[in-house]
C-alpha cells in the first residue's frame, strides 16, 4: 500500500525520470532505469500506473544497445530488468500492452541478445516462457503478433551464443558449459513456442494445408531461415515444429534453399537424411480420420499424401541414380505407404465407422496407389540395377580369386583384399535394399510389377 503511494508520487515527476534516460551520463541512465524497475515491481497497480504515465517514445529502444562488454552492470541490463518487471508484476491487460510496445521487448531481443551475459539470457528466456508463452491470459493471437519471424530468428542466434559467463555453472568460468546451458535454454524455449499447440503460436489446420489456408506463416518464414543440417538441436526444432504443423510441409520444401537433386556430395545426403527424419516424425494416418466430419475422397487422398510422400521424392529424384541414399528413401516411402494401405483396407475399422464405409475406401486406395506409382521408377529399372550389381559382384569375386592365386604362387602370402571386401559389402547392402524395394513394390504398387515382363525367378539363380 505504502509502495503504491510512493509510486504515484514519483509518477507525477515522470518527465524528470524520462529526461534522465536521455542523459549522456551512463550511471544516471542506469540508476533511472533501476528506479523505474523498482516502481513497477511494487505490484500490478504500480505497473499500471507507470505504464500509464511513461511515454514509450521511438528513441527509447536505443537504450537496449548501450552495453558494456567487460561484464559490469550496464544500461542494457537495467533496460532488460525494466521491461521484464512489467511481465512479472503486471496484470494480464498490462502484459498485453507491453507486448505491443515495439521499443521494449522486441528491441531487446533483436539488438544482439547472442552477446548478452548468461544471467541476462536466462532472465529473458525464463520470464518470457513463464509470463508470456505459458500464460493462459495471453491469447495465441497476441503471441503470434509478438513472436514474429524476425524476432524468432534473433532468438535462434542463441544456439551460437558467444556472450559473457557471469552466472554460476557446474564448472565456474567454463565457457563450454555455459554455451551448452544457453543452447538448452533457447532450445526448450523455441520448442515451446513453435511446436506446442497448447502454449505456442502453431494453429491447427485439420485439412493439413490442402484447403489453401495461409496459416502458420510466421513459423514457415522462421523455419526457412534455419540451417537444420548443421546443428542437431536446430534439426530437432525443425522436425518437431513440422510434426505439430504438417500443413507447412509442402510449402517448406517448395521454398527450401536446399538442393535435393541426386549428387555425390555429403551435403546432399545430409539434406535427404533431414527429409527422412521430418517424415518419420509425422503423425500416422489415423490422425487424418480423427475428425467426425465427412471429407471427400480426393481431399482425403491429398491429406494422406501430405504426411507420407515428401515433395522432393519425384520420379527424377529416384531415377537419377539408385544409390544407397535414394534406395533407402524409396524403401522408407514404400514402407510408410504400406502401413497406410493396411489401415485403409482394414475391414473391421470401416464396419464400425460412423463416417466412412469400406466401399468409400476402395477409390481412395486406388487413388493412393496410382499417386505413389507416378513417382517411382518402373520395375524394369529396379531389375536392371539388380543385374548390374550381380555382374559387378561376379567380376569382383573373379578378380579376388585371380589375385589370391597370383599372390600365393609368387610370395606364398595372402593378398590384401580390404578394398575388394569393402566393395563387396556395399554391393551386398545395395542388393538387400533392392530386394526389399521389390517386395514392397508387390505390396504397394502391384500393377507396376505385373507390367514388368521379367522372369523374377532368374534373380535367385
Amino acid at each position: 500500500m505504502a509502495g503504491n503511494t510512493v509510486v504515484k508520487k514519483l509518477c507525477s515527476s515522470m518527465k524528470v525520470l524520462q529526461g534522465a534516460l536521455r542523459s549522456e551520463n551512463r550511471e544516471l541512465v542506469r540508476l533511472a532505469l533501476c528506479l523505474l524497475s523498482s516502481m513497477v515491481s511494487q505490484g500490478a497497480e504500480s505497473a499500471r500506473e507507470v505504464y500509464a504515465h511513461f511515454t514509450f517514445s521511438q528513441g527509447l529502444g536505443r537504450l537496449a544497445r548501450r552495453r558494456v562488454k567487460k561484464g559490469r552492470p550496464d544500461i542494457r541490463m537495467a533496460y532488460v530488468q525494466f521491461a521484464v518487471s512489467f511481465l512479472v508484476s503486471g496484470d494480464p491487460a498490462t502484459v498485453g500492452h507491453i507486448l505491443e510496445v515495439k521499443e521494449l521487448l522486441p528491441e531487446i531481443l533483436t539488438s544482439g541478445i547472442s552477446e548478452d551475459r548468461l544471467s541476462v539470457v536466462s532472465l529473458i528466456l525464463s520470464t518470457l516462457k513463464s509470463r508470456v508463452v505459458k500464460n493462459k491470459a495471453v491469447t495465441k493471437t497476441q503471441k503470434v503478433r509478438f513472436f514474429t519471424a524476425v524476432l524468432l530468428a534473433d532468438l535462434a542466434t542463441l544456439y551460437r551464443w558467444d556472450g559473457i559467463v557471469d552466472a554460476s555453472t557446474e564448472e565456474d568460468d567454463d565457457i563450454a558449459v555455459a554455451r551448452a546451458a544457453v543452447r538448452d535454454l533457447v532450445h526448450g524455449f523455441l520448442l515451446e513456442v513453435c511446436s506446442s499447440r497448447k502454449n505456442g503460436i502453431s494453429f491447427h489446420d485439420p485439412s493439413y494445408g490442402t484447403a489453401g489456408r495461409s496459416g502458420n506463416i510466421v513459423l514457415l518464414q522462421f523455419l526457412g531461415g534455419l540451417k537444420p543440417t548443421e546443428d542437431p538441436l536446430v534439426e530437432e526444432l525443425v522436425v518437431k515444429t513440422l510434426r505439430a504443423s504438417p500443413d507447412l510441409l509442402g510449402r517448406f520444401f517448395r521454398e527450401s534453399r536446399y538442393s535435393f537433386a541426386p549428387r555425390v556430395q555429403s551435403a546432399w545426403r545430409d539434406n535427404v537424411t533431414l527429409v527422412k527424419k521430418i517424415y518419420e516424425a509425422q503423425p500416422e494416418i489415423e490422425s487424418v480420420f480423427r475428425t467426425r466430419e465427412f471429407v471427400p475422397v480426393p481431399r482425403l487422398g491429398a491429406m494422406i499424401l501430405v504426411t507420407s510422400l515428401p515433395p522432393v521424392c519425384t520420379k527424377a529424384f529416384f531415377t537419377a541414380g539408385l544409390t544407397h541414399t535414394t534406395l533407402s528413401m524409396m524403401s522408407f516411402v514404400l514402407r510408410k505407404a504400406q502401413r497406410n494401405l493396411d489401415f485403409l483396407l482394414d475391414q473391421d475399422m470401416w464396419r464400425s465407422s460412423e463416417v466412412y464405409s469400406l466401399d468409400a475406401m476402395e477409390p481412395l486406395v486406388q487413388q493412393y496407389r496410382e499417386t505413389i506409382s507416378k513417382v517411382l521408377p518402373d520395375m524394369t529399372a529396379i531389375v536392371s540395377n539388380w543385374q548390374s550389381l550381380s555382374k559387378k559382384e561376379d567380376l569382383e569375386h573373379k578378380i579376388s580369386e585371380e589375385r589370391k592365386g597370383k599372390n600365393t604362387r609368387s610370395t606364398g602370402e595372402k593378398p590384401s583384399t580390404d578394398t575388394l571386401a569393402a566393395d563387396s559389402a556395399e554391393v551386398i547392402v545395395l542388393k538387400a535394399l533392392l530386394l526389399q524395394v521389390m517386395c514392397l513394390y508387390q505390396k504397394v504398387v502391384p500393377h507396376l510389377v505385373s507390367q514388368c515382363k521379367f522372369d523374377f525367378s532368374k534373380l535367385f539363380r
